[in-house]
């Protein structure tokens, strides 16, 4: 079991992160890695630049240099390092879980997922433990509680569908809060007030 989080709970507390040893990994799995565009990673790693806030991307996405394919394996191999303490997930999802890899059918519309990550694979990873957890995905809130069963700090994920319009502008406001020492249930309310049409997100814990 998992719950939602406000303000007012003792809890919330417990999920303010340390600033000064901050590091965020970012997973992006793009649908299109053969198509130039500015994506969630692209607009989020000029914010952690100019912040000071430190990272580092691992992405399908051919407009990095270093483009790689998220398996199953790499993830688990990623997650063991043990200074990340925020794990952000820029991938496609629904409820059932996170797409890990795409067909490559030359259509983009008619390309479809591969292999995923499921709730099974969650509970079995162990580099979950301690960090935060970001969903960039649309309705993994239901997600949560798997991530929390292995060992999560909290997770930030969206109940329902979301617009890619503003969203890592939205998420840019989320970690300038955590940044600047607020808690994170404060940081996402301040994300949200700037950027209403994500007000379906929330903050899970156990």
């Amino acid at each position: 079991m998992c719950r939602r989080i406000t303000v007012e709970d003792p809890k919330v507390a417990n999920i303010k992160l340390n600033e000064k040893c901050m590091k965020v990994a970012i997973f992006e799995v793009c649908r299109s890695p053969d198509v130039v565009k500015v994506t969630e990673p692209v607009i989020l790693s000029r914010f952690f630049k100019a912040e000071g806030i430190d990272f580092q991307i691992h992405s399908n996405d051919a407009i990095w240099p270093s483009s790689t394919i998220i398996s199953l394996d790499y993830l688990r191999k990623c997650l063991q390092e043990q200074d990340i303490t925020i794990v952000h997930l820029a991938m496609h999802g629904n409820k059932y879980g996170f797409v890990l890899k795409w067909s490559s059918e030359q259509d983009i519309g008619r390309r479809t997922p591969e292999d995923n990550l499921l709730a099974s694979d969650i509970v079995r990873m162990k580099g979950w433990q301690g960090k935060l957890v970001v969903s960039g995905a649309c309705e993994t809130a239901g997600m949560a509680a798997y991530f929390l069963q292995a060992g999560a700090l909290a997770v930030v994920a969206p109940k329902y569908p979301i617009s890619w319009t503003n969203l890592a502008q939205f998420f840019c406001e989320f970690y300038r809060g955590l940044f600047f020492g607020k808690q994170a249930e404060q940081a996402l309310k301040i994300a949200t007030a700037k950027f209403p049409e994500y007000a379906c997100y929330d903050i899970y814990t156990a």
